[in-house]
């Protein structure tokens, strides 16, 4: 046999084990454990196949005249193939069965149990009612007070809000610690919990306009899904965040299991004669009223400036941001991040002024944004890393660092 015939005869035997038919006088597949993934067979397989185009290389390369039975080089692939798969794959892990709909996998990183303690002027009898920290106080006073208090106590952020100070601690032990340091001066009160990760969000866009109630889209949803129906009636969860009927989109918050099962079906889902992509949305909550993140300008507890005069997101100016005068008139070298501007980092204070408190590329709104996705569930750190590039790859485009 020539080295062109044998050549040929190896390509189609590759063209057949790579299609998955099995070899007759060896039932190549019918002998192999079910645990083995097809995947895994076909990585095999392919390997095997190249080590023999290497065989055929070698032969091609020398003087080797082959004779007899041992011609055929199918026959002798289907004799020697069968015993070197079995060889590989018993010594690999065996791989579970697909199950219909898997089980999402356990995230490698939970988050850790927040443990805070709160600290108030105790009064002076228990009949006297709780004084407010105030601000120049906290600044003045409290802060320096248990600066020196907690000296040998590591705190992982300490805030003062609605006249209460809060500090957080990374153990259980630290909070006991710092607990019996301040309680002969301070009332305080302890607290661990833990930190539950949020399930994943969707954004649906494009959505009929006859449809006007976030009950009837969730009903339509399920209606025009199958899949989705079948896991919700089974117990997972779906419900509407909210419906935008002017701009026709909707954000949807589903368990893990209702995430896994739309990617599935191509981040695609059937609703009012056309086919929508969804996209996961992970939003970076800010305040509207001091333009911080974390928090909304509906919260009395968290915003620190809730009593004082609004900061512009435009101009970081002293008055609400739909009162702006510069961004009215499209004054983009009034323009100035005010996170930015009060940063430690020498480097985002140098850039306030490029961009402002909202924009997507903004290191603050960047940091919140992957915070959001460390508390999402299924998010996971490759999905981080894609976003990070992203961004690198924008600012890189926009001349910002």
């Amino acid at each position: 046999m020539d080295i062109k015939t044998m050549t040929d005869e190896l390509e189609n035997f590759n063209k057949k084990a790579l299609k998955g038919k099995t070899i007759e006088s060896a039932k190549l597949l019918a002998d192999l454990t079910s645990n083995n993934s097809r995947e895994l067979l076909f990585n095999v397989v392919k390997d095997l196949y190249a080590f023999s185009k290497k065989a055929v290389t070698l032969i091609k390369t020398s003087d080797v005249k082959t004779t007899g039975q041992d011609q055929n080089l199918e026959d002798i692939l289907k004799r020697v193939m069968p015993g070197l798969l079995k060889d590989t794959l018993t010594s690999l892990s065996p791989v579970p069965p697909v199950q219909a709909h898997p089980e999402p996998a356990q995230e490698e990183k939970l988050l850790p149990d927040m443990h805070t303690l709160t600290v108030q002027i105790k009064p002076e009898s228990d009949e006297d009612e709780v004084k407010p920290i105030s601000e120049d106080d906290w600044v003045n006073v409290v802060k320096r007070d248990l600066k020196g208090s907690l000296k040998a106590i590591p705190v992982q952020k300490a805030s003062l809000s609605a006249g209460t100070a809060t500090l957080r601690f990374s153990s259980k032990g630290d909070l006991a610690k710092a607990e019996q340091a301040l309680t002969i001066k301070y009332k305080v009160v302890p607290k661990s919990e833990e930190q539950k990760k949020l399930d994943p969000k969707l954004t649906i866009s494009n959505i009929d306009p006859d449809i006007t109630t976030k009950e009837q889209l969730q009903e339509e949803l399920l209606d025009e899904n199958e899949y989705i129906r079948d896991l919700v009636d089974g117990s997972e969860q779906m419900r509407i965040v909210f419906l935008d009927e002017k701009k026709h989109f909707a954000v949807l918050q589903v368990s893990t299991e209702i995430r896994g099962a739309i990617k599935r079906n191509n981040d695609r889902v059937y609703l009012g004669l056309q086919c929508h992509l969804v996209r996961d949305r992970i939003h970076a909550v800010q305040c509207y009223h001091c333009q911080e993140f974390g928090h909304t300008s509906r919260s009395t507890t968290y915003c620190k400036s809730k009593g004082s005069d609004a900061t512009c997101c435009f101009c970081a100016g002293n008055h609400a941001s739909n009162k702006c005068l510069s961004k009215e008139n499209n004054k983009t070298n009034k323009m100035k991040c005010a996170n930015c501007a009060k940063s430690n980092n020498n480097a985002e204070r140098n850039a306030a002024t490029t961009h402002k408190a909202s924009d997507s590329l903004c290191p603050f709104y960047v940091r919140e944004t992957e915070k959001m996705m460390a508390r999402t569930k299924g998010c996971t750190e490759q999905t981080k890393n894609l976003y990070r590039q992203r961004i690198q790859d924008l600012r890189t485009k926009l001349g910002r660092r």
